[in-house]
């Protein structure tokens, strides 16, 4: 082999172990960053709020401004729908609620937004049952710990959370959990 093809190998064996020790370095700098993040994946994956959770003393306004308290909704079991109209998986889930063959559920849903997303949803294209309300300050999603949209939250008639879930179609709100009408209604859950 002559000095010409000595020089190239002895090249690339020096690039070679230069962007191997490049890789490693960067590895190492990043290592933190991806167990920082592994962190705050793993707290996100286990949905708030817990069963049992008891609803917060909340204050919210319906469409025409008036305020709804989370207190009268006692005696009677609710979902209520975390969702925001600047959501992908939100928009996607409310455009399904806009086809006309969607039933009415068993149990009233409210849709718990903010007060932009209230002014756009309220467009009259929303089922007439999906009563839209729009939070005054936070305090239900604050108080229940909602870290996400869209949310599902199956409310008892003793304002007790008793099932959290990410609804993915119009089935998950309008059956939620896959329990019966009956079942929900009779509070046997």
């Amino acid at each position: 082999m002559s000095w010409p093809w000595i020089a190239v190998v002895l090249m690339l064996v020096v690039v070679v172990v230069a962007q191997g020790l490049l890789m490693i370095g960067l590895m190492t700098r990043i290592e933190p960053m991806l167990t920082h993040m592994q962190t705050l994946l793993d707290r996100r994956t286990t949905l708030r709020p817990a069963a049992g959770t008891r609803l917060p003393d909340a204050e919210l306004r319906d469409g025409d401004g008036a305020p709804v308290y989370s207190s009268q909704w006692l005696g009677r079991p609710r979902l209520l729908l975390f969702a925001t109209a600047t959501c992908p998986p939100c928009t996607a889930l409310l455009d399904d609620l806009r086809t006309p063959t969607v039933p009415e559920p068993a149990i009233p849903v409210m849709l718990v937004t903010d007060e932009e997303s209230a002014r756009v949803l309220r467009d009259g294209t929303l089922p007439d049952w999906l009563a839209i309300l729009h939070e005054h300050e936070d305090e239900l999603s604050e108080g229940l710990e909602v870290g996400r949209t869209p949310l599902a939250v199956l409310v008892d008639q003793h304002n007790r959370v008793r099932h959290t879930a990410v609804p993915n179609t119009v089935t998950d709100l309008v059956h939620p959990t896959g329990m019966s009408a009956d079942h929900v209604l009779s509070g046997r859950w």
